[in-house]
């Protein structure tokens, strides 16, 4: 079994407020594109803008190239993962609305895959 902390985005803004999205080991892709894996549908994201990966030290954040930033307490974000920290604030350049990361202290047992 493989000890995995328990992660999200808390959306903060827009429509959605209030609403959370989990992050979990391996890569989440954030965009405009339907096969994101968390799509958002703004103008100012590109198709696949960020992306959150996971793994047994914690949760990181990096940009994919995209036309309008993405960052981390105002600062940027470029291709080399930066990691996320209890009340970062995320954002995707030019949105009115953002994350913030919250990262459990307890852990879950994750089953290790067999193959």
């Amino acid at each position: 079994m493989n000890l995995m902390p328990r992660a999200m985005l808390l959306v903060r803004g827009g429509q959605t407020e209030g609403e959370s999205i989990p992050l979990n080991e391996g890569m989440t892709i954030i965009g405009r594109s339907s096969v994101s894996d968390m799509v958002v549908d703004q103008p100012s994201v590109s198709r696949q803008h960020a992306a959150v990966r996971g793994d047994s030290q914690g949760f990181w954040l990096m940009d994919l190239g995209s036309r309008n930033g993405t960052f981390i307490n105002g600062n940027p974000v470029g291709s080399d993962p930066q990691r996320l920290t209890n009340w970062d604030k995320v954002e995707l350049g030019g949105m009115s609305m953002h994350w913030i990361f919250m990262e459990s202290q307890d852990t879950i047992e994750v089953p290790r895959q067999v193959g």
